[in-house]
C-alpha cells in the first residue's frame, strides 16, 4: 500500500531525526536546495522545513514536483508574503500524469495590514463564536441584536455579564466600534 508523509517538520531533510525514515526506504519525493521557509530577506529561503517522503518502491507514479515560490512567481515581497499568506513556501507533488497547472497571469491581492479583529456588528455566527463566553446560542443574539454601539452594550445578551464582556474586551480578539 503506498504511503506518503508530508508537512512541517520544523528539520532540515539532512537532520539525523530522519535517519530512520531512510532506514525504512522513506525519501523525499523533492528538494531543491534552497529551503522553504521564507526569509525576511528577499529571494532568501533558509531552511528546507517541508518535505514530502514516499516510500521506495512504492506503486504511486510520481509525474512532477517542485517547491511554488508564490512570492517571485505572484510579485510580492518577502514581507507581504509572511504576513498575509504564509512564512513558508509549499512543496508538492502530481502523480499518474498530473501536473500543476496556475494561469499565466495568476495575481494575489495581499496587505500587510490585516484586518484580525471580530467585528460584532458584520461577522457572521461562527466568526464570533471565537470571542470568550460566545457559544453557538449567544453569537445567534449577538446577530440578532445588531447594531451594538459597543462591546460595553453586550451585557444585553443572556448570560453576558460584565466580566464576561470585559474577558471579550480584553481579549483583543473584538474590534473597538
Amino acid at each position: 500500500m503506498p504511503r506518503i508523509l508530508a508537512g512541517d517538520f520544523n528539520l532540515d531533510s539532512e537532520h539525523l531525526g530522519f535517519d530512520t525514515l531512510e532506514l525504512l526506504g522513506v525519501e523525499a519525493a523533492y528538494e531543491d536546495g534552497r529551503g522553504t521557509t521564507i526569509s525576511t530577506t528577499e529571494d532568501r529561503y533558509p531552511n528546507h522545513y517541508d518535505h514530502i517522503f514516499l516510500q521506495e518502491g512504492t506503486s504511486l507514479s510520481v509525474t512532477d514536483q517542485g517547491i511554488l515560490r508564490f512570492p517571485e512567481r505572484w510579485g510580492i515581497n518577502h514581507e507581504v508574503a509572511r504576513d498575509a499568506i504564509s512564512d513558508h513556501v509549499p512543496v508538492w507533488i502530481a502523480l499518474n500524469g498530473a501536473s500543476l497547472r496556475l494561469p499565466d497571469d495568476a495575481t494575489v491581492v495581499a496587505s500587510s495590514k490585516t484586518n484580525t479583529c471580530i467585528d460584532i456588528n458584520s461577522a457572521p455566527a461562527d466568526e464570533l463564536n471565537d470571542l470568550p463566553h460566545v457559544g453557538e446560542s449567544r453569537a445567534t443574539a449577538i446577530v440578532d441584536g445588531r447594531p451594538w454601539s459597543s462591546l460595553d452594550t453586550l451585557v444585553a445578551v443572556s448570560g453576558l455579564s460584565d466580566g464576561r464582556v470585559e474577558d471579550i474586551s480584553s481579549s483583543g480578539l473584538a474590534c473597538d466600534l
